[in-house]
């Protein structure tokens, strides 16, 4: 009788513990649904329709002639050359090209990080930076070197950057971290 009673109360138990825990990660998912509409919801009033025709209002880009876009920083005997900012407009990323030159010895370069900043003070930051699919290379004296950072969750409204600035971390370097920057980077999306 008593283990009658007592596997009857245990099945009980199992079954009551088992439907709570099913109730809390509904409970859950329902959170989580509800946050995700909301930034939808954000995200649809605040997305252009079509490029064309864009509801949002839109950062204006100085005209400026091929020539005056290039743009070089050197550092420490390498130089890095601004390729372009290529947006596309489905993921909302911006994939932010540049071409790395050694004119020093042989030596391993990698990239900490990118940050960009827009006309409006919105901040972008990523660690996805890196030479092909490395975040880490070594770069031969004299032969250029492509590299790549991509900043997720940007809006195609964002039209161009104030200031990129890219942080370098360098085997040789010694104390500290080598920065350099781009500013008035204009972004193409497609």
């Amino acid at each position: 009788m008593n283990k009658r009673l007592l596997g009857c109360t245990l099945i009980a138990l199992m079954i009551s513990s088992h439907a709570w825990a099913q109730s809390c990660d509904c409970d859950y998912l329902k959170s989580e649904v509800s946050r995700l509409k909301a930034e939808n919801a954000f995200l649809r009033k605040n997305a252009p329709k079509s490029v064309e025709t864009a509801s949002v209002p839109t950062q204006s880009v100085p005209a400026q002639p091929a020539s005056a876009v290039a743009q070089k920083q050197t550092i420490e005997q390498v130089e890095y050359s601004l390729v372009r900012a290529t947006g596309n407009i489905k993921a909302q990323t911006v994939q932010v090209d540049i071409l790395v030159k050694n004119t020093g010895p042989t030596r391993d370069l990698q990239f900490q990080g990118l940050l960009g900043v827009d006309a409006s003070g919105e901040q972008y930051q990523t660690y996805d930076v890196g030479f092909g699919n490395s975040p880490r290379s070594k770069v031969t004296t004299n032969v250029p070197v492509k590299a790549a950072g991509v900043i997720k969750k940007i809006l195609p409204s964002v039209k161009s950057f104030s200031v990129l600035t890219f942080t370098v971390f360098r085997s040789d370097s010694g104390p500290g971290n080598p920065s350099f920057e781009f500013r008035n980077v204009p972004i193409v999306w497609k």
